[in-house]
Formats: structure tokens, sequence, C-alpha cells
């Protein structure tokens, strides 16, 4: 049958293959493709940092004037709860001049927008603070944490490692000029070891 034939005209058969493969891979450019789906986790953290050595009390104001422009940003009925945290804590760490406010917003089919469009709604209010770096993201799930990393989920990260600290704190700035160069990035990039804390 079909099996004897194909034994029998094996060149035909190849060039039927790779004619077959060639127009396979001529379509690939057309299927879209992600690397991991987002999703909507219902929570929006936004991170506001100062700089380092800001005592706690300055900190707890400036969260107050976050708190007022979230407040204003989001629509009624779309924030089920809010948490403030400022400083480090004895968990995850953190320092004086670093607080949180993390957004638990109604389910999604609850509200009219994604969390994403939240974030980015608050995040365009927020960069218009002075004296502070702020930035804006929404929940990711425990998949994306796990995937991502517990400690931060920025997109992009770029590591650089030495012996040589101050070497290395060059190159993070060269690093981190380049990136803001780069169309499409919303946030200020972040250099994660404070210049002038001891470590």
């Amino acid at each position: 049958g079909l099996l004897h034939w194909a034994l029998s005209h094996r060149p035909t058969v190849i060039i039927v293959s790779l004619v077959m493969l060639a127009g396979t891979a001529c379509l690939y450019p057309l299927i879209g493709s992600e690397l991991m789906p987002k999703t909507d986790e219902s929570e929006v953290r936004i991170t506001v940092e100062m700089a380092v050595g800001t005592r706690v009390d300055v900190l707890s104001e400036r969260m107050r004037d976050v708190e007022r422009i979230v407040e204003e940003e989001l629509r009624p009925g779309e924030v089920e709860t809010r948490v403030t945290s400022i400083g480090g804590n004895p968990w995850g760490g953190g320092s004086s001049h670093v607080g949180e406010l993390r957004l638990v917003l109604v389910p999604v089919a609850e509200r009219e927008r994604s969390s994403e469009a939240v974030a980015q709604a608050i995040q365009k209010q927020l960069s218009k603070l002075p004296g502070l770096t702020a930035r804006t993201r929404a929940g990711q799930g425990l998949m994306g944490r796990v995937m991502g990393g517990m400690s931060s989920s920025n997109q992009v990260q770029v590591e650089i490692r030495g012996y040589d600290l101050t070497a290395a704190d060059e190159l993070a700035k060269r690093v981190a000029a380049i990136v803001k160069t780069i169309p499409g990035v919303s946030d200020e990039p972040k250099i994660s070891r404070d210049i002038g804390t001891p470590e």
C-alpha cells in the first residue's frame, strides 16, 4: 500500500517532505508568541525610593503624597484594600529610605480596567513627583514570583559581578544610562546596590 509506494519512491517523498518543511518555516513569522502570558492578579504594588539616608519621618510624609495621588487615580469601587509599609522590616529586609504601597483590587469581573491599566495610570502621575523614584507594577501572582524571583518584578535585569566595587558601580551607571535611552523603557533604571550604604 502506501508504505510500499513510499519506499519505492524515496527521492520523491524526501523532496515533498522538504517542500512541506520549507512551507511551514515560511509561516513561522505569522505566528504570535509570548514567553509567559500576563494574568490579572488583582494587585498593584508601588515602590517609592528616596535618597539613601532619608529619615523615616520624611519618607512617611512623602508616602502620604503618594497615597493622595493614588486615591485620585483610582475609580470608585476599584480597590478592596490598601497596605502601606515604610522602611525595613524583619522579614523582607529593606531600608529606611524605601516605602511600598500595595493595592488589592476587586476581582477582574467587577472592574472596567485591568490591573496593568491601573498601574500605568498611577505611574504616569507619580513620575511627576520630585525628590523620589516611584515604580508601579501590576502583581505577578505566585507563578510570576517563582519564575522571576521573589524579590523583584522588574522585567529586565542586568547582573554585574566582580570584586572591585568601585569598578562595578561605574559599570552599573553606564548600563543604567544605556537602558534609559532604549525606547519602551517606562521606569527609571535602578541599581540594586545603594551607593553610600556599607555592605
